[in-house]
């Protein structure tokens, strides 16, 4: 009778075994303590405090501001977009200067800056004056904050041109900007219109071309794309001279358009040239790029189990990457003044650097997952120094992409998870406060290096951490 109960409390032991290894929440928690245990007697006692991100990156979130997508933009009525203030007439050195410094299918983007502008306390005037090798049909719009698009000049539109010096009233010859070549490179004076405009003050502005490439897209009502100034396909040309026929006391800006067809662009930002005077111009706001990465490097153990703490298991580098522009504003004659910041061309991505783990795992951040066996044979450790070899500390083992918006970096949302035929599905998540870490965060910077493969951080992580 003794060893029939013997043999049925074996049996009761076993099956309860058999329950928790298969208990995912039950297995889970039996690790964690385990783990906790194996931290404490190795590194003592956690201050219930301490945190485990040690990345000093700034709260970042992208700009709002105005709404430069121009991408489901109505166009404007021409009835109500202008006031014609007459016409200007354009000497031959801005003529020649456009046709020997602006060549057609040359990269020009270096003879200008990028821009944008605000309204002014006051009125100003464009001036449509030259075009170059352009695409079948285009419209000049310009869009200001709160306003219904301005259409300021349509491709084919008017304007004269004489071939003789000081012309007469009889040596204007009417032709159109939709000629492929414009204004004959020719001429000697081009006479244009000029269109007044009263506006909000302080209000933004920024201009676009509607482009078609052919008749039968712009007459069948299809779609056009669209150019921008925002997008650096409009620049402030430098250098090009002032026409006389200028007030004096007016500020003058001359803008050149990149018209970018169905085959590409050239960069060659003559295809339209106009330009803005006023008293003053509406003010330029130059900008500055600054490329930026900001980001922490998450540093993960215990894909395995046997808590060797090195840290290396995962390491990767969840980044932001973005384009901050500067803006300074600008009027003739005055030094240039800062009035504002931008970010642009924003993404998200994580990029694997080493991978010592020899069970194959996901990374999930946000929408996004990424496992391992999609790049590499999950048992191999990667950039690790196993055995001795060589560890590179600059490489890229695979890059992520992630949605915007994916990566918290104020709640560290990555989460791994780790199974294979021999244990339950493991999850290991940033930890809180008091926890024995299996994740832990810094900058890049600080955490320039991570452990070689069965060497766990010292014993003073915490002066490790900090150099």
């Amino acid at each position: 009778m003794i060893g029939s109960l013997a043999l049925m409390g074996i049996a009761s032991t076993s099956c309860s075994k058999e329950e928790n290894l298969f208990d995912s929440d039950a297995a889970q928690a039996q690790r964690l303590a385990q783990y906790e245990a194996n931290f404490i007697k190795k590194y003592g006692e956690i201050d219930p405090n301490q945190t485990w991100d040690f990345a000093t990156m700034q709260k970042y979130g992208v700009p709002k501001g105005f709404d430069l997508s121009v991408g489901t933009r109505g166009v404007a009525s021409e009835a109500i977009t202008r006031s014609s203030s007459g016409s200007i007439e354009i000497e031959e050195d801005i003529i020649d200067y456009m046709v020997n410094n602006m060549s057609p299918g040359n990269d020009n983007s270096s003879k200008g800056k990028g821009f944008s502008l605000i309204v002014p306390h006051n009125p100003f005037t464009i001036v449509p004056i030259f075009q170059g090798e352009a695409s079948y049909y285009w419209q000049l719009y310009m869009a200001v904050e709160g306003q219904e698009d301005i259409l300021v000049w349509s491709k084919g539109d008017e304007l004269y041109y004489s071939m003789k010096e000081n012309p007469t009233d009889a040596d204007w010859v009417k032709c159109g900007l939709g000629k492929k070549d414009g204004v004959s490179k020719d001429a000697k004076w081009v006479k244009a219109p000029k269109y007044y405009y009263d506006l909000p003050a302080g209000k933004k502005i920024f201009f676009y071309l509607a482009v078609w490439d052919n008749k039968k897209a712009c007459d069948n009502g299809k779609q056009p794309r669209i150019m921008t100034s925002t997008d650096q396909q409009m620049l402030a040309l430098e250098g090009a001279p002032r026409p006389d026929a200028v007030p004096t006391d007016n500020t003058v800006t001359i803008i050149g358009c990149e018209d970018v067809t169905v085959t590409g662009g050239d960069d060659d930002y003559e295809d339209l040239v106009f330009l803005m005077y006023g008293k003053p111009v509406p003010p330029i706001k130059y900008e500055e790029d600054k490329d930026v990465v900001e980001g922490k490097r998450y540093m993960i153990e215990d894909l395995g189990g046997d808590d060797d703490f090195d840290f290396n298991d995962i390491v990767v580098d969840v980044q932001r990457i973005y384009t901050e522009v500067y803006y300074y504003k600008q009027y003739e004659g005055e030094a240039p003044i800062p009035c504002g910041t931008d970010v642009i061309d924003y993404k998200e991505q994580a990029v694997l650097r080493a991978a010592g783990g020899t069970k194959d795992f996901t990374i999930t951040i946000g929408s996004t997952s990424w496992s391992k066996s999609q790049a590499f044979d999950f048992t191999q450790m990667l950039n690790t120094g196993w055995e001795d070899a060589p560890i590179n500390y600059k490489a890229t083992l695979a890059t992520i992409p992630l949605n915007k918006g994916d990566w918290d970096p104020e709640n560290n949302n990555i989460v791994v998870t780790v199974k294979d035929s021999n244990s339950p599905v493991k999850a290991i998540q940033f930890p809180h406060a008091g926890e024995a870490p299996k994740m832990i965060a810094n900058n890049p910077t600080n955490f320039t290096k991570w452990m070689k493969e069965r060497r766990p951080i010292p014993a003073n992580w915490k002066k490790w951490v900090e150099d």
